[in-house]
């Protein structure tokens, strides 16, 4: 049998994950989907802010713009209100002709709406990441949503 040294084995496992999309989260129930990466109608995907995800057999592209606002009561602190995140997804034809920007929130209500319409589709906010801890800031290009793309 051969003998493989740690630094061989270190590539080999380098190797894979590259293969394997760059994403352990790929085996999860929703699959993370960078530039030009395609997501699925009906299926949860995630997507890294700054980043683009089309779907399958669709004319729809979306983009995590940013976290426009994130009031969420960090883990390890007692809050009166369990606060609140807005993101901006850029929704659009692949074809780039018409763009929407929807404003989708974490803690829902009439005023902050979890999902919003686009043409056809209904997109919404399933989970926001990472969530806030005691005294840790968040970089803005850290945090990954996780969508759900319904058709009518």
């Amino acid at each position: 049998m051969k003998r493989f040294s740690l630094h061989r084995i270190a590539l080999l496992i380098t190797a894979s994950v590259a293969l394997l999309g760059g994403s352990v989260e790929a085996f999860g129930a929703a699959r993370h989907v960078g530039a030009s990466r395609a997501a699925r109608v009906g299926r949860e995907f995630k997507i890294k802010a700054g980043r683009t995800a089309t779907l399958d057999g669709e004319d729809l592209r979306l983009k995590f713009m940013r976290v426009a606002a994130d009031s969420r009561c960090p883990k390890g602190v007692e809050c009166v209100w369990a606060g609140n995140a807005e993101v901006l997804i850029e929704v659009g034809a692949k074809s780039g002709r018409r763009k929407s920007v929807l404003r989708l929130n974490t803690n829902a209500s009439p005023e902050r709406p979890a999902e919003s319409k686009y043409g056809r589709y209904t997109v919404k906010l399933v989970e926001l990441s990472p969530y806030p801890r005691e005294g840790r800031k968040i970089a803005a290009s850290a945090y990954t949503v996780t969508l759900l793309v319904v058709k009518d």
